[in-house]
């Protein structure tokens, strides 16, 4: 994923449509959050986001559409993660 920034704004090379979120502050400070949580328990983005996902009491099911093996295993892996609580509540 390539980030750029253009005009003041960042934007999100790979998919298009996150063009839309790129002058949101709080979009962008989830992001990183996200990927600072990942970095802090040695794991993916993809894994942080499904890992969180399975512990919301509100969310009875995760959906993933892995396109590849490799992709398949890293989110199969958020299964097991454990996610630090301080940094959870900021994805809020």
């Amino acid at each position: 994923m390539g980030w750029v920034t253009s005009g003041g704004a960042k934007s999100n090379q790979s998919h298009p449509s996150l063009s839309a979120y790129a002058d949101k502050e709080a979009f962008w400070k989830l992001l990183e959050t996200l990927a600072d949580v990942a970095k802090a328990t040695d794991s993916s983005c993809a894994q942080v986001a499904i890992a969180w996902l399975l512990h919301r009491p509100s969310v009875s099911s995760v959906v993933i559409g892995a396109t590849s093996l490799e992709q398949l295993q890293d989110n199969m892996a958020a299964a097991h993660l454990i996610l630090p609580t301080n940094k959870v509540a900021m994805f809020i």
